[in-house]
């Protein structure tokens, strides 16, 4: 049975494979990533200060879209999307964890739909879209869970009320790919 089905937002030319990797064998290291260091420079085009950042891939919620020139900008809030095992020890350290007493009176912790988002840190940061930037969303209006890829920039749901997160992949501050990522 099928859960899902993927389906072009353009006719673009298929992106190379390494942008379409999935994100879940990466999400370890993409958790741990906040705790990296990172050298981080200002720089100013016409009237937005861009982000240059050595990194990789960070989860994050994308608060903004800006137009300018022909170049897409996004506004972003780095976020921890934690799951499984690290998320119910996170949550128990900090106090939020769910829990249950088994039949042997074992104590069993869980997190609601087996993940946790933290926002320890508020800081916005601006990222260039690459022109060619991969974008892969997901289609909330359809019955099933339904991908949509390549997508343009202006297609992504930056609701004030509700925002995915999204899964960025980008090199000196450019961002190569935007995967949103599925929250039940």
């Amino acid at each position: 049975m099928c859960l899902f089905s993927v389906t072009s937002c353009s006719d673009e030319t298929e992106k190379n494979d390494d942008a379409k990797t999935t994100q879940n064998s990466d999400a370890e290291t993409v958790a741990k990533s906040e705790k990296e260091t990172v050298t981080e420079k200002e720089e100013k085009s016409s009237n937005i200060e861009i982000t240059k950042e050595s990194g990789e891939k960070k989860y994050c919620y994308i608060r903004k879209l800006i137009e300018e020139n022909g170049d897409y900008y996004i506004v972003t809030d780095f976020i921890q999307f934690l799951y499984g095992d690290e998320a119910v020890e996170v949550a128990k350290k900090r106090g939020f964890a769910e829990y249950d007493i088994d039949e042997n009176g074992d104590t069993i912790f869980s997190v609601p739909n087996d993940y946790i988002i933290l926002n320890d840190n508020p800081k916005l940061r601006t990222f260039k879209l690459s022109k060619d930037v991969y974008i892969r969303l997901i289609d909330w209006e359809s019955e099933r869970l339904d991908i949509k890829e390549n997508c343009q920039p202006t297609e992504m749901n930056l609701n004030e009320e509700y925002s995915s997160p999204y899964y960025l992949t980008y090199t000196n501050g450019v961002v190569d790919s935007i995967w949103e990522e599925y929250t039940p």
